[in-house]
């Protein structure tokens, strides 16, 4: 397993621990969405569907930053960690075989 796919897996911890209000439906959709993301991560999909996947969590995020149900200052860490996870993929240094 790899740094990435941990982090994916961190990051949907994280985003459990934070939501306010799970049964609203931007926390749903997001949490989803985070949840087809590690799924695609370890089935090792190739980087730049994994690149829209992760652009498809940060729509997501806003969504759920605009319906309040996450603290800002959790929406700003949740951002920056899937910004990290972005740059990762794009950077192209990502290798499965060494998951």
């Amino acid at each position: 397993m790899n740094d990435l796919y941990r982090d994916v897996i961190n990051l949907r911890h994280k985003l459990n621990n934070v939501i306010d209000d799970h049964s609203h439906p931007s926390s749903q959709a997001l949490k989803r969405e985070v949840q087809r993301l590690e799924d695609e991560m370890q089935v090792k999909k190739p980087l730049k569907s994994l690149e829209s996947r992760v652009k498809q969590v940060i729509d997501c995020l806003k969504q759920a930053e605009r319906a309040c149900v996450i603290s800002q200052a959790d929406i700003n860490y949740l951002h920056r960690q899937l910004e990290v996870i972005l740059q990762s993929l794009r950077s192209g240094k990502i290798s499965w075989h060494s998951a």
